[in-house]
């Protein structure tokens, strides 16, 4: 019996080694690099022209002319978020970005929110933003919507684009 007890020690042991040996590799700095996402929440608002708010759906149809809001969450993951920036055909949507006021206060001077371009100031060191995606359908189809986030990880990791694709309806006449 003594002779298994031993024999189990040394099994038990090498595998704590290497179960060591695996954390302290998983904590070299490639591993440790990640690249930046962007979450989607599952519903945005339409404001009309008088003002009035209602909630839609990612997957529900829109209308030309429609001020749509879509909030979206940037996340830098391990590294510092340098840049957002949201872009689309001129003739498919008019696009900008808003932001609210504590975000407003520490956004960087090269920042241009009306044409949907976030700068985030390296020295503030910012891992997560909510930002709100404002854009204005201006013909009928599938346009895509291209939402760019940017990080520190470098060029390997970052930026990463993401494709928002609103279904708009025709007019009716």
């Amino acid at each position: 019996m003594p002779h298994i007890m031993r024999y189990f020690h040394s099994i038990v042991f090498s595998l704590a080694l290497l179960c060591c040996a695996c954390m302290m590799s998983s904590c070299l700095n490639d591993s440790a690099v990640s690249s930046p996402t962007i979450r989607f929440y599952s519903q945005m608002y339409r404001t009309s022209p008088e003002g009035v708010k209602d909630t839609l759906y990612l997957v529900d149809t829109v209308r030309i002319g429609d001020t749509l809001r879509l909030p979206v969450l940037l996340q830098g993951g391990y590294n510092i978020l340098t840049s957002f920036h949201v872009s689309s055909d001129p003739l498919d949507h008019m696009v900008k970005l808003e932001v609210d006021s504590a975000v407003a206060t520490i956004v960087d001077p090269k920042s241009d929110l009306e044409k949907g371009k976030l700068v985030f100031p390296q020295d503030r060191q910012i891992l997560m933003c909510n930002v709100t995606v404002c854009f204005i359908p201006q013909r009928a189809g599938s346009q895509p919507i291209n939402l760019t986030v940017a990080n520190t990880a470098g060029d390997k990791y970052s930026p990463n684009t993401y494709t928002f694709t609103p279904i708009v309806a025709k007019e009716e006449k």
